[in-house]
């Protein structure tokens, strides 16, 4: 049987090209427990546990690379930053930072929206004359051409 120029056959495993094994090796490299796979219904690469007693048996995915295989290198990164048991504690820190930030940006965009309510409110209420407290114009002699309010 005639192999391609980037393929290799294994026992049990059939031809493989080399871009697979490499990928597969650095799965394997990164977490012993751990093996590269292509689910035939989708033709996802997925990283895979080995089955257990609730799989059947059947190795099950836990991770995806999508459809395109991408370089060892960039499989390792991405196990790594995926990995909640080995960076759970990193990973809830980044969350929590995030959280904040968008509280204070939510809090300072509540509190801006609310001053422009109470400037149309104010606005309006002064237009229609039944604003609680009125402007007075304080002109002539002692007034100093001011404006006062009785509030």
């Amino acid at each position: 049987m005639p192999l391609q120029g980037d393929a290799i056959w294994l026992p049990g495993a059939g031809v493989v090209s080399i871009d697979e094994r490499a990928a597969a090796k650095a799965v394997e490299e990164y977490d012993p427990d751990l093996m590269l796979g292509q689910r035939r219904d989708t033709n996802e690469w997925c990283v895979f546990l080995p089955g257990n007693r609730h799989s059947d048996g059947q190795p099950f995915p836990v991770f995806t690379f999508g459809t395109t295989l991408p370089h060892p290198d960039d499989i390792k990164r991405k196990l790594y930053e995926a990995d909640v048991l080995r960076n759970g504690r990193e990973l809830l820190d980044q969350l929590d930072r995030i959280h904040e930030q968008e509280q204070a940006r939510l809090k300072t965009a509540a509190s801006d929206a609310a001053e422009q309510v109470a400037d149309a409110i104010d606005s309006n209420m002064r237009l229609k004359g039944v604003h609680p407290f009125p402007r007075v114009y304080m002109g002539g002699k002692f007034g100093g051409k001011r404006i006062r309010s009785s509030g």
